[in-house]
């Protein structure tokens, strides 16, 4: 697919950063950005030079190929599902839903529907994680890793706790460290 069309559902702090990143990447069209505040999405859209939604049905209509979800925790399974049922690619921000119960229900749909799907697990791509995977592969001696998470739970956060916005990071890393990724 050459020049995929991306969109943004919900620009809220890190909805504006994938924002961001989707119109910098080369070979990238960034389509337009949706939010439920009409404002934010304005403001956002008119930075990138895109179009803005006040709803995420109005840019899938628009026609893209993926979109970044970056809604609060509470939305994910609803949104997600919506996408994945019109046929379209979804990178979803960690954590993948509300309950394990919801996130079952979106892997089910995502293999039904067979779309590309990702959830943005970060962490897996620090050159840091990167370099301590590889020494642990390299069969190099590490007898630990320490995770420590500095600094508190950010006030936008307000739908989930500590674990599931920020812990989950930790949780996903151990499971990649250890190849005992979850199923």
């Amino acid at each position: 697919m050459s020049n995929p069309r991306v969109g943004v559902i919900g620009v809220g702090a890190m909805g504006q950063n994938h924002a961001r990143v989707v119109a910098e990447l080369p070979g990238v069209e960034l389509a337009g950005v949706a939010d439920a505040s009409a404002e934010t999405a304005r403001s956002v859209a008119d930075r990138f030079g895109v179009a803005a939604y006040s709803d995420y049905d109005s840019l899938l209509d628009a026609g893209v190929d993926a979109v970044v979800i970056a809604v609060p925790t509470a939305l994910h399974h609803d949104t997600a599902a919506a996408v994945i049922d019109r046929g379209v690619g979804v990178l979803l921000e960690k954590p993948l839903a509300a309950t394990a119960a919801e996130g079952e229900q979106l892997l089910e749909r995502v293999q039904k529907a067979g779309v590309p799907f990702m959830v943005g697990h970060i962490e897996r791509f620090n050159p840091v994680v990167n370099a301590a995977k590889a020494a642990m592969e390299d069969g190099r001696d590490i007898v630990s890793v320490t995770i420590t998470r500095v600094g508190p739970l950010p006030p936008r956060i307000k739908d989930v706790g500590v674990v599931t916005d920020l812990g989950v990071h930790d949780i996903d890393l151990i499971a990649h460290f250890t190849g005992s990724e979850f199923e």
